[in-house]
């Protein structure tokens, strides 16, 4: 965090939901989140200078939440993220500098939408993730070569697009950002 503070760079965390939801046979999103580890770090991050300074730019709630089945419970996440919010405002209560809370950090449209109407209250950054293709696709190394394949990734397949306009419409307040994107998911692949 020192690095980061002398190279002017801000940190986001991301706080670990699923290990803190399993039950004892490693079976996610069984009980409510455990927030006791990330209270302990949040507690510690506000009493830092880098939590004070505002180095610590945000916490998100776990990655993917709702891909391959993960996480399923949306009343759970939606409690969890509402907790990390509370503990974020109870520990940063005389600080005008405050870490964010970003989220859902999903792929798909209809897991955004569903997401992010129930966690819009909760969130200051409404995040999903964006990549052109898959790198499981043999087709994508012959049409990556053409230039209109690189069309900017915010309007490349619509999904942001959806996203922009369903948060206008529906007065979400958050800001949006890709949180995570590249040219191709599944690793990528040789020759892109």
């Amino acid at each position: 965090l020192d690095f980061a503070e002398k190279c002017g760079a801000r940190i986001v965390f991301t706080l670990a939901y699923l290990l803190h939801t399993r039950d004892i046979y490693g079976n996610n999103d069984q009980h409510d989140w455990v927030s006791t580890n990330a209270r302990s770090l949040l507690e510690y991050t506000a009493n830092s200078k880098h939590g004070q300074l505002g180095t610590v730019y945000g916490f998100e709630l776990g990655n993917e939440l709702r891909h391959g089945g993960k996480a399923k419970n949306t009343t759970r996440m939606v409690t969890a993220y509402k907790k990390v919010r509370s503990i974020i405002e109870e520990l940063w209560e005389n600080n005008p500098i405050k870490p964010l809370v970003m989220g859902p950090a999903c792929t798909g449209t209809s897991e955004f939408k569903q997401l992010l109407e129930t966690l819009g209250p909760f969130i200051d950054i409404a995040t999903y993730h964006k990549y052109h293709g898959s790198g499981k696709d043999s087709s994508i190394v012959k049409r990556a070569r053409k230039p209109e394949f690189y069309t900017h990734p915010i309007s490349n397949g619509g999904q942001s697009k959806w996203v922009e306009n369903y948060m206008s419409n529906n007065l979400v307040r958050a800001q949006l950002w890709i949180g995570e994107g590249a040219m191709l998911y599944n690793s990528g692949r040789h020759g892109v």
